[in-house]
């Protein structure tokens, strides 16, 4: 047990008391678990706690961003192209979001497995 000071207050000491009691708990991974992985339950990304939680992508960023990188290509293009394409604007993303972005037929095309294209709507 700590040493307690002359001047210290009850609720001082209670509270003293507690962080000492206070044990870290193991890394768990799962539905309650207090940590989870940068990339969610699944992803094989680095463990952090809630409190150092990075904030959720903008809406569409990453949608957006890949229009304007297959617009100014000029050509179809592979998933880890466009994926290159984008990083310096948005960072590093999963290659699911990549993906699930690339399936939303109003802008684009898939041309042959893994390639992609914008969809032409002039004709």
């Amino acid at each position: 047990m700590q040493e307690v000071s002359e001047g210290s207050t009850r609720l001082e000491r209670m509270f003293d008391y507690v962080l000492g009691s206070l044990s870290v708990a193991p890394l768990r991974r799962g539905r309650n678990s207090v940590e989870s992985t940068v990339y969610g339950r699944r992803g094989g990304g680095m463990a952090i706690s809630q409190g150092e939680r990075q904030a959720r992508r903008p809406h569409n960023e990453l949608k957006t961003a890949m229009r304007t990188f297959l617009a100014t290509h000029g050509e179809p293009a592979s998933i880890s192209e466009i994926a290159a394409g984008v990083q310096p604007l948005v960072g590093v993303a999963p290659s699911s979001s990549y993906r699930s972005a690339l399936q939303d037929g109003r802008y684009f095309e898939r041309v042959s497995r893994g390639v992609f294209r914008l969809r032409d709507y002039s004709s």
